[in-house]
């Protein structure tokens, strides 16, 4: 998902540079100005930028065979492509065509195909990303995802520096398909600290109608049966990740699999565990802590958690707070009250033999 979306994001800024510039002529394509309140009707998505703020619309004839369908882009004071560089702070909306954003292949094309930079190495290659956080959010009454990626790269100029990205992502149903809307925004250093503010208010404005739960294709799935006492239970994962080595350790109130997937890409599984450990649970990526998200199967009520990551491979532990026993603390009472039942019967008939 991430390296659509970067893929995306650089196709635009290219088409946006190019009309600002007037290098070459875009046919049939009327390019819009995006300030103050922005309002698609024929897309049911409404937004009201930060003030100051001022873009461009880009239709989705600007991309063709793209997955784009519409979108913007904006900055504060407006989009000076002479004057913006790598980490420049822009806001983005862009909504897509979920099914279509499927097919594009996990390496984006290089930028060269857009420009002709001065050098042959292309910018994806100097960038290493790491998720700082991912939240279930409300959009309209809808679960969409909200989440901060931070990565190193370089400036135009070969200067390492780190951009920081915040984006929403949510589905909406529209004509029996559904599409993904991710609204996002981006910069270096001081400048995110300096207009992250906006941005939320920003989000708090976002309308969407027929807006449906986040829809991510989890294609992956594992089913690892483990052993408590003398029962078999099954470990069930779902990701988008090669998953392996899956392991459940009684001792410690663990499980640990191992993930792994196109560098730079984004990773996600979903562990529904509630039939092995009890939660609260813990979870580290190698080691290190993360804030996964709580899950709940709406079908069997088994809980469990979400993880979100960059791959490329990594190890993952969740740790729960107790190992679920094979009959359930709370009937175990029942089966007492039973059993004495039982002995005293058998006694009483005992005597009247």
């Amino acid at each position: 998902m991430l390296k659509t979306i970067i893929t995306i994001i650089t196709l635009s800024t290219v088409l946006l540079a190019v009309n600002a510039q007037a290098q070459i002529p875009i046919p049939n394509i009327e390019i819009k100005t995006v300030e103050g309140k922005y309002v698609n009707e024929e897309l049911g998505i409404e937004i009201t930028l930060p003030e100051g703020w001022s873009g461009m619309e880009f239709p989705s004839m600007a991309l063709p065979g793209s997955p784009l369908i519409a979108g913007f882009g904006a900055a504060p004071g407006g989009i000076d492509m002479t004057g913006m560089s790598v980490g420049s702070p822009m806001m983005m909306l862009v909504v897509m065509d979920a099914e279509k954003a499927k097919e594009i292949k996990a390496e984006p094309p290089s930028t060269e195909e857009f420009t002709k930079p001065t050098e042959p190495e292309t910018v994806e290659s100097k960038v290493e990303c790491r998720v700082l956080s991912f939240n279930l959010v409300d959009v309209d009454g809808a679960k969409g995802m909200e989440g901060v990626v931070e990565c190193d790269t370089e400036d135009e100029n070969g200067n390492p520096i780190t951009i920081r990205a915040k984006g929403l992502w949510v589905s909406q149903e529209f004509d029996n398909t559904i599409r993904t809307i991710q609204v996002m925004f981006s910069s270096k250093g001081d400048d995110y600290d300096k207009y992250i503010n906006d941005f939320d208010n920003s989000l708090q404005t976002l309308r969407i109608s027929n807006a449906k739960p986040l829809s991510i294709n989890l294609e992956k799935e594992v089913v690892e049966k483990v052993r408590i006492d003398d029962t078999e239970v099954d470990i069930k994962i779902s990701s988008n990740s090669d998953v392996s080595n899956v392991q459940f350790n009684e001792e410690d109130k663990s499980i640990s699999f191992k993930v792994e997937g196109s560098d730079g890409s984004l990773g996600m599984a979903e562990v529904y565990l509630s039939n092995v450990l009890k939660g609260p649970y813990t979870v580290t990526i190698d080691g290190e802590p993360i804030d996964a998200i709580p899950i709940v199967n709406p079908e069997t009520n088994e809980e469990g958690v979400k993880i979100v990551y960059m791959h490329s491979v990594h190890d993952i532990k969740i740790v729960g707070t107790e190992v679920v026993p094979e009959f359930p603390l709370a009937v175990l009472p029942i089966l007492a009250i039973i059993t004495g039942t039982i002995i005293l019967l058998t006694r009483k008939n005992s005597l009247n033999i």
